[in-house]
């Protein structure tokens, strides 16, 4: 190695000593690589020596402690967890490389797997943080399973530059597991890894439990020796001990009957299978925990599946949206023979769905009934449920009831409340109106209505409650109903004021005893009117001094005219029989109406059935044997040159 200043050098320093200019340049440090020397005797030999004739300096000063050099380079192993069975993949290694990167440069950097230092795979680095010097290397499945089943070592290698010399050398980490001319290949072991199978099980109160399992072998060989159970119950005791054999495909079950389950403990059970690895010349183990996911307890005893009725006594009448948030009272009660045998109210009050609560001015319990009154809150009545077969609104809720043997189980509760009944609605002001919407069929805004022959079909119906409600302090029996269907002109959002042009009225009585009716008209608007509407409105008011204005119909604005659906007529091209209809009605069409989509509606605006006119006999027959008697609408969606039609049936 050698070292020549000179003029230029920018590594001299310039100074003037004692009037004299003298230049010398400061201490450095020296590397040499040796790794080729080991075990051998190494002299160095210094030389100093000046260029300059005649020149009285040229001293060089060789010292090992006048200034601090950069340590030697080194990789240190960072511990980590122990590779045991199951083996989760990927398995890591990592290393911290200790090195002064102003003096080296890190080239390459890789792992090595060796057996009996013999190098089996090379590994590139998985990952490098380059802020902590901490390199990662991973060995994945794949590669676990394709080496022989013996230990290893894996060393982190590193090849490095000295800058200032550019000589090249390389350095190796330590074993993970420190390595002995005795114990060596221990950093992991490619050996038998089984896997245990338990048969769980979902069971409430048993009487006998086949508790089986399979110990999977692996690829590795090794002799089974038995399968070990413990039965433990929740105070910690141990109470149970059996061993059994495993046959030769590695299966093994225990069946457990009364003397285990009968216990008013919890009963956990484990199992220990015990195997001998050839490789390893020792006995291991495998171990796991028998699971019931009906409980936290091989013999849990579950709670029944049972609902329980809140009956109501004073209702109200829940209709419609408009009382978000609203308190209503409420009273009813819970009888107790509804519960499971061996159940009891301990105490609780029922816990509702979706906001719902309920300040009890009272809950008492006594003999067989729980009677309780207050206030109902509902925040938020669109996630209530709706029974469309009773027309009540649902609330949902549990509620805990104890059972035998300190018992206690959360019941699924439900209260019904009622909709749309007049009589419960005493005393509340307006809350009949809430239940009362107008079906308009097909016309959806904001797609348009149907129009044909410059005229739009506008079909709308109303289905009203009959009932006796209070007038004051007077029972007054609802019996009839008048309408008034008026449109208001768009320049009355203009500042027009809101006189609304009459369109129709009508009226609906009741004839027998049903509790509502359905008010229905087709209306056929002239485009030009239809267009100078902003919205239609509808009006009812009853025989009791009750009046509702619904939700108004926004308008869709038509085509001036209808133009393109004037040409052609549906009516004479379909015709519908018998009328009325009893278990088969037919409708019988011409050849270009084939495919023509059809809808039946109820006269209280149920879908009824909806399909296209498929025949090619011109006779499309359906069967309407479970239809109920009453009045039924049909609606031709038009094809072509052939407008919309519709036509009211009645069933007998």
């Amino acid at each position: 190695m050698c070292f020549v200043s000179e003029t230029g050098d920018d590594r001299l320093v310039s100074e003037t000593v004692n009037g004299e200019p003298m230049t010398y340049r400061d201490w450095s440090c020296a590397s040499f690589n040796l790794e080729d020397h080991i075990d051998e005797k190494v002299t160095i030999r210094m030389v100093a020596a000046c260029c300059g004739k005649g020149a009285h300096w040229g001293y060089a000063y060789i010292s090992n402690i006048c200034v601090p050099c950069s340590e030697s380079p080194e990789i240190n192993t960072i511990p980590g967890d122990p590779i045991e069975c199951p083996i989760e993949f990927p398995i890591k290694f990592c290393s911290e490389i200790d090195i002064d990167t102003s003096d080296y440069s890190v080239d390459s950097l890789y792992m090595e797997i060796r057996n009996d230092g013999v190098v089996h795979e090379i590994l590139s680095p998985f990952s490098f943080d380059s802020l902590n010097s901490i390199v990662c290397f991973e060995i994945d499945e794949t590669l676990f399973n394709s080496l022989d089943n013996q230990g290893y070592d894996v060393y982190t290698i590193a090849e490095i530059t000295h800058l200032e010399s550019s000589l090249s050398s390389t350095i190796t980490s330590n074993s993970v597991v420190p390595n002995t001319p005795s114990d060596q290949n221990n950093d992991f072991l490619v050996t038998c890894c089984p896997t245990l199978d338990l048969s769980n099980m979902d069971v409430c109160d048993p009487d006998t439990l086949d508790l089986c399992g399979t110990i999977n072998i692996d690829t590795c060989e090794f002799d089974l020796l038995n399968a070990q159970y413990t039965f433990t119950y929740d105070n910690g005791a141990l109470v149970f001990e059996e061993t059994i054999n495993i046959d030769s495909n590695g299966n093994f079950c225990f069946s457990a009957g009364g003397v285990y389950l009968n216990r008013d403990m919890c009963l956990e059970v484990f199992v220990e299978v015990f195997y001998f690895d050839s490789l390893l010349n020792d006995t291991m183990s495998i171990s796991g925990q028998f699971l019931n996911a009906a409980g936290d307890c091989i013999n849990e005893s579950c709670c029944p599946t049972d609902t329980i009725s809140m009956n109501l006594s004073k209702n109200l009448c829940l209709t419609g949206t408009d009382f978000e948030g609203s308190h209503f009272e409420i009273e009813g009660s819970i009888l107790l023979n509804q519960l499971p045998s061996g159940f009891s109210h301990c105490g609780n009050m029922p816990v509702f769905n979706n906001g719902v609560e309920i300040n009890y001015d009272y809950f008492n319990s006594f003999g067989g009934v729980i009677q309780f009154g207050g206030m109902l809150y509902i925040p938020d009545p669109i996630l209530l449920e709706v029974d469309s077969t009773t027309g009540r609104y649902i609330v949902r809720g549990s509620m805990v009831f104890c059972g035998p043997d300190t018992l206690e189980c959360e019941l699924d509760i439900i209260m019904e409340l009622s909709r749309g009944q007049v009589e419960m609605c005493t005393g509340m002001q307006g809350l009949m109106c809430m239940n009362i919407g107008v079906n308009t069929y097909q016309y959806r805004p904001p797609n348009p209505p149907q129009h044909y022959n410059g005229k739009v079909n506008f079909p709308l119906s109303v289905n009203v409650p009959y009932g006796t409600t209070m007038n004051g302090e007077v029972e007054c029996d609802i019996d009839q109903y008048w309408f008034e269907i008026c449109g208001i002109p768009d320049s009355a959002s203009l500042g027009g004021g809101n006189n609304c042009t009459i369109i129709s009225t009508g009226s609906i009585q009741q004839q027998n005893n049903e509790i509502s009716g359905t008010f229905y008209q087709f209306l056929q608007i002239p485009v030009s009117e239809w267009n100078s509407y902003s919205d239609i409105q509808v009006t009812l008011w009853n025989n009791c001094g009750d009046t509702c204005v619904l939700d108004l119909i926004p308008v869709v604005p038509v085509g001036e005219g209808g133009k393109g659906l004037q040409n052609g007529s549906t009516e004479n091209a379909i015709s519908v029989f018998p009328m009325p209809f009893s278990n088969e009605l037919i409708i019988q069409f011409d050849s270009e109406l084939v495919n023509t989509s059809f809808h039946i509606v109820s006269a209280d605006g149920q879908s009824i059935l909806e399909g296209e006119l498929r025949s090619k006999t011109g006779n499309y027959k359906i069967n309407t044997t479970f239809w109920t008697s009453g009045t039924y609408i049909l609606y031709f969606l038009g094809k072509g040159d052939r407008g919309p039609l519709s036509k009211i049936l009645i069933k007998q």
